[in-house]
């Protein structure tokens, strides 16, 4: 009996480095003699968070196109079916409910922020269908069908407030996107900033539409905090550090979030900016060197290539490994049976479905957009 995807996948865990509504590019390899493995692809290449989720879609189709000219897998084409979703929490239900039921993929990768995450889930656990999410998130799935390969606030927050509390000061003003990702990342820091000795000076959230931010900068103005903790999100948002540094504050700034803005943004805007994540594009490495790239290479007009992006192209590899190490993309409908040790060793405890990553903390100074 051929072993099944999840105790597959499980297990490669440990040895894995870590348009409209018609559907979009699809990669083939092989001679098209046996069915493909489709790869359902859910986000946005359009709205407000088109410049995050923008790169993950180009890292999906250069796996995809990869592991095809390579053979493949099992012998069997990748075909990605890649609709956008505009930045719209309908759609994404819309169009994971279109894959998984009518084009009948075989793995699911959705979502840039939570709330889109979670609009997605309950139709993934609906119909038993592998999901993967290749965002840092705010931490706490604990789902069979759930696979999350970003980073999750134990990981970033802690480094973030040791850094800033030893070389810049203990009070810190938190401006936050309202949704869940923001929220609790905003919970996680209040629940570490003792270890630290860190004062809450202020604190607040800003929906996703908010693009002026002048009387949140008065407020930063009047608490005079040593520091800014940024959970701001998407492209409107980004206008909040040339507003900032338009008052001429250069406190410094930190955030989890992937940055774009210092492509976009003229310097000094933003200098003294600091992410805590475990990728960015400027790591300079061999094979950090060749990944970027190979990605530039097929897609010159990137703009940044981000953890997300990163996270989605390791996410295809995974999954093709897993269904090779199978043998079959069947997924067990029921299982009572605990995960294996493998899974335990890279998830840390069951039930949690986040990688433990290793962050690196990167400053921006000196830069050229």
């Amino acid at each position: 009996m051929k072993a099944r995807i999840f105790p597959a996948l499980l297990a490669v865990l440990a040895f894995f480095p870590i348009h409209e509504i018609g559907l979009g590019h699809s990669a083939r390899a092989g001679d098209g003699s046996r069915p493909s493995i489709k790869i359902g692809f859910v986000d946005s290449r359009s709205g407000v968070l088109a410049l995050i989720a923008g790169p993950k879609n180009y890292a999906a189709r250069l796996a995809v196109k990869e592991i095809n000219d390579g053979g493949g897998v099992l012998g069997r084409e990748l075909e990605l079916l890649d609709p956008d979703a505009q930045s719209d929490n309908r759609r994404f239900q819309e169009l994971t409910r279109m894959l998984i039921q009518r084009e009948k993929v075989d793995v699911l990768f959705a979502g840039t922020a939570s709330a889109e995450r979670e609009v997605v889930r309950p139709i993934v656990d609906q119909y038993k269908a592998l999901y993967f999410y290749c965002n840092q998130y705010e931490g706490g799935v604990a789902d069979k069908y759930t696979f999350c390969l970003g980073p999750v606030p134990e990981q970033q927050i802690d480094p973030l407030l040791a850094y800033a509390a030893r070389n810049y000061g203990r009070k810190a003003y938190i401006v936050a996107a309202d949704y869940n990702f923001g929220q609790l990342s905003a919970k996680w820091t209040h629940a570490l900033s003792g270890k630290y000795n860190l004062e809450i000076v202020g604190e607040e959230f800003a929906p996703l539409a908010t693009s002026q931010f002048s009387s949140t900068i008065d407020r930063i103005q009047k608490a005079r905090p040593d520091f800014i903790i940024s959970y701001l999100v998407g492209d409107n948002h980004a206008s909040f550090y040339p507003q900032l540094r338009g008052t001429g504050l250069s406190v410094p700034v930190f955030t989890t979030v992937t940055l774009t803005d210092h492509k976009r943004f003229q310097p000094p805007i933003m200098e003294n900016t600091f992410i805590s994540a475990h990728y960015v594009e400027e790591l300079d490495t061999p094979a950090n060197r060749d990944f970027v790239a190979r990605l530039r290479g097929m897609f010159p007009d990137t703009v940044y290539i981000g953890e997300s992006a990163q996270n989605t192209y390791a996410g295809v590899y995974l999954y093709a490994m897993a269904v090779e190490k199978a043998g079959t993309t069947e997924i067990p409908e029921k299982s009572s049976k605990p995960w294996s040790r493998d899974w335990r060793a890279i998830f840390r405890r069951d039930g949690c479905r986040s990688i433990p990553r290793p962050i690196i903390l990167s400053g921006i100074s000196g830069y050229s957009p």
